[in-house]
């Protein structure tokens, strides 16, 4: 009897009671959005969060509301002042163009002036012969001598005026102007993309945010079977003592798996862009180096995306594609309004772009993809970060006492769930990390050494003969390093 008396009490007890506070109390009313059993304390707190709820989707809403009226308002804004911005240019243009066509024709005209005074002349001196050749012909008497010497001058005549033809030099350039304006946008998921749209949306309802933590720790294990890292050993490094000169000091650099492209800002007034010829069959090899003035903002960060064959610069307003070819460099703005500084990796199928606390995933194609929320600590930053087609590296940095500074390695899936943690020694405020895209992970720290890091949290530290900030990877069995503000790159061969 009192068996069946303690199955009715828990079979009427409220819910939340039993799972959430480990307490067992009796239900007194229902729920009528989730017909759940609830005490009364229970049920105020759930109505407390179906309030909030609502109120949530409502701000909500009213959020989205103004966001289209402000979209609205920008694409208006930004198609009125491409307009402008052409019939201003095409204002200009017709000016100068007319200007130009004055002074084309006068030009034009004063070549006609000159070269008929050239005839006239001519015509002039002709007459000087006309009376003795009527004379000659009349008398029918001359000199030998006197005859002769008209003879030559009258062929001297014919001669210089013979040698007037014309001759035109002009550029009439027929390439027609090029203007496009295009608003970057997140496409309209797809039925199979419901669920990650979801996910994408609770991280902006910060539902699960990506706080890294200030302490560092290696207990995290990565077991990822597909990984096949086996890291060097001294050995492999014997022939490492060899140094290629750049003509520019290096500020940024990246290899297209052949030579380097790097940045430059020798003259602080203007950035400029250069090409390193390091394979010694080249006959640019040990030549100056190919350079173009960079008419855009200051380069922050260089990659190479192997899937377009392109670099990819990232600057404060926007991504650029940088195709080198035949020793000229053809450049390209494909994302624009960023307005933040960024760091750039890409794998086979996609372009990550980090900047404060976002991630944004485009395809090769710069259609954005997806965002990705990723906080972290105000104690860390990461000036670096890299991926390949399985997990993506973050090289971060965490002050500690008495102004050092220790890096350390974070390596992550798709999804930005935390796999692995790998502590390095101390280094400086800089640090940069590159991957040979087998899962093998570099990083340069600043100082007379660099790391070569797997997954796993396998760790080897080789010495180089100079300081070395930055880095870039030639192949699976080559390396490059160098410091910032240098102009002597270390070659590491393994």
């Amino acid at each position: 009897m009192s068996k069946a008396s303690t199955s009715n009490d828990l079979s009427d007890s409220c819910v939340i009671c039993s799972s959430k506070h480990e307490r067992i109390r009796p239900s007194l009313c229902q729920c009528k959005h989730c017909s759940r059993s609830l005490c009364f304390d229970c049920m105020k707190d759930h109505h407390d969060e179906l309030q909030l709820s609502i109120v949530q989707v409502s701000n909500r809403y009213n959020e989205l509301k103004q966001l289209i009226d402000t979209k609205l308002i920008l694409i208006t804004k930004e198609t009125v002042a491409s307009k402008k911005e052409l019939s201003e240019w095409y204002t200009t243009l017709i000016d100068r163009l007319t200007m130009e066509k004055v002074s084309i024709d006068l030009n034009i005209e004063n070549a006609e002036q000159k070269a008929k005074k050239f005839v006239y002349e001519i015509e002039s001196e002709m007459q000087i012969f006309q009376d003795d050749i009527q004379t000659f012909t009349k008398n029918n008497t001359f000199r030998s001598e006197h005859l002769t010497k008209i003879f030559e001058q009258l062929d001297e005549l014919i001669q210089r005026l013979d040698s007037l033809s014309p001759a035109k030099e002009y550029d009439l350039p027929l390439k027609m102007p090029k203007y496009e304006l295009r608003f970057d946008l997140l496409p309209k998921s797809t039925t199979n993309d419901t669920e990650q749209t979801r996910n994408i949306s609770q991280e902006k309802y910060n539902i699960e945010d990506f706080q890294l933590e200030n302490s560092i720790s290696d207990g995290e294990i990565y077991q990822n079977e597909n990984i096949n890292f086996s890291c060097p050993d001294e050995s492999h490094f014997r022939n490492r003592d060899k140094f290629e000169s750049t003509t520019f000091s290096v500020n940024c650099m990246e290899s297209d798996g052949i030579n380097i492209l790097y940045s430059t800002i020798e003259d602080p007034q203007q950035e400029y862009i250069a090409y390193c010829y390091l394979e010694e069959t080249s006959t640019n090899y040990a030549q100056f180096d190919p350079s173009q003035v960079w008419n855009h903002s200051r380069i922050v960060d260089i990659i190479w995306w192997n899937s377009i064959k392109r670099f990819i610069c990232a600057t404060k307003n926007g991504i650029y594609t940088i195709e080198y070819l035949d020793q000229s460099f053809k450049i390209l703005n494909v994302i624009g309004n960023l307005r933040i500084r960024v760091c750039v990796a890409a794998n086979t199928d996609h372009l990550w772009i980090h900047g404060k606390d976002k991630i944004y995933v485009y395809d090769i194609n710069f259609e954005l993809v997806k965002s990705i929320n990723f906080k972290m600590s105000q104690s860390l930053k990461s000036p670096s970060f890299c991926l390949t087609d399985n997990l993506v590296a973050f090289t971060l940095i965490r002050r500690v006492q008495n102004n050092r500074y220790v890096s350390h390695i974070e390596f992550y899936d798709f999804n930005m769930k935390r796999i692995k943690r790998v502590r390095l020694e101390s280094s400086e405020t800089v640090s940069m990390i590159r991957t040979d895209g087998n899962d093998r992970f570099y990083v340069a720290v600043g100082q007379q050494r660099f790391y070569i890091i797997a997954p796993n949290g396998t760790k080897q530290t080789i010495n180089l003969g100079k300081q070395a900030s930055c880095l870039a990877v030639i192949n699976s069995h080559n390396i490059v390093l160098t410091k910032n503000s240098r102009s002597d790159l270390e070659l590491v061969r393994f």
